[in-house]
């Protein structure tokens, strides 16, 4: 259910975590996946208590989140450095607990998403409304729920 850009993005950090966790990756097909898994539990690799997966992979993914969240960071840089508002404010709306609990456990990307929207509504706030146009297209093209801002990016 997520658009295609999402799933391009969800494919690179496939090939990261690829490179990471099966040092000889090639040699894995859809064929032998399951004598993949064997050998992960044969390795007596340490697994999330209660859920089955491998703490490597789980780890992996919650460091992906925490990085591509410097994108909301830096966005909010940009957007803050305009303005003037006090620079905690800017911490506050980083450090918002719905983001770190939602994103750090279900792996949404939601603060990476917000990043991106700080970015479009701060190319629209500078008149720079094409580049703004195409960064909030990525956008949806990313994450469809983001399309309700369509009416009111469309009457700015």
């Amino acid at each position: 259910d997520y658009p295609p850009l999402f799933a391009y993005f969800q494919y690179g950090l496939a090939m990261i975590y690829g490179k990471i966790i099966i040092p000889c990756v090639e040699k894995y097909t859809t064929m032998n996946i399951m004598k993949l898994m064997l050998e992960i539990r044969e390795n007596n690799v340490e697994y999330v208590q209660g859920q089955g997966y491998p703490i490597l992979i789980v780890t992996l993914h919650r460091l992906s989140v925490i990085v591509t969240e410097t994108v909301y960071l830096g966005a909010l840089i940009i957007m803050f450095r305009k303005m003037v508002i006090k620079q905690n404010k800017l911490f506050i709306l980083f450090l918002m607990p719905g983001i770190l609990i939602v994103d750090h456990i279900h792996f949404q990307y939601n603060g990476f998403l917000m990043g991106i929207m700080s970015i479009a509504i701060y190319l629209f706030m500078e008149e720079r409304i094409y580049l703004g146009t195409i960064v909030f297209s990525s956008l949806l093209l990313l994450k469809h729920i983001y399309i309700y801002m369509i009416p009111g990016i469309g009457l700015y």
